[in-house]
């Protein structure tokens, strides 16, 4: 999390980019031999673990290309109902740029071609598409 002390004053409004971390994983983790996993919110019954989107002088806002979004809560802690706004998904340039990112940054790994694969990817893209026309 962020310190309010590292924000400059003149920022009034903070695009998160990882939604999903940043508002439904609490700031509770779960230590391993090897390794730390963090807690889920829908994990603490007990208290609201969703982080408030508002603050003394600024409002947090996100953003996230991923299915799932549509899938939390519709009125996370503190926000307008009016606040969320759908923009329309990336196109294929931007979606061929952020690609040559990660294959440059070494990031995600060049993978060989089959079907099998292809399909899956297919089926994944219908199941968005699906979503999209039906929600």
């Amino acid at each position: 999390m962020i310190p309010n002390d590292h924000i400059p004053k003149r920022c009034s409004f903070l695009v998160v980019f990882q939604y999903n971390n940043w508002f439904t994983f609490s700031e509770f983790e779960e230590h391993h031999a090897r390794s730390c996993r963090p807690i889920h919110a829908r994990e603490l019954t007990t208290v609201n673990a969703f982080r408030s989107m508002m603050h003394d002088d600024m409002m947090v806002g996100a953003f996230s290309h991923s299915t799932a979004v549509g899938k939390l809560r519709k009125d996370l802690p503190d926000v307008a109902s009016d606040a969320r706004q759908k923009f329309p998904r990336y196109n294929l340039d931007e979606a061929e740029a952020v690609c040559y990112y990660y294959l440059r940054q070494r990031l995600v790994r060049r993978v060989k071609y089959s079907l099998k694969k292809t399909g899956r990817r297919y089926f994944l893209w219908l199941m968005e598409m699906d979503q999209r026309c039906v929600g």
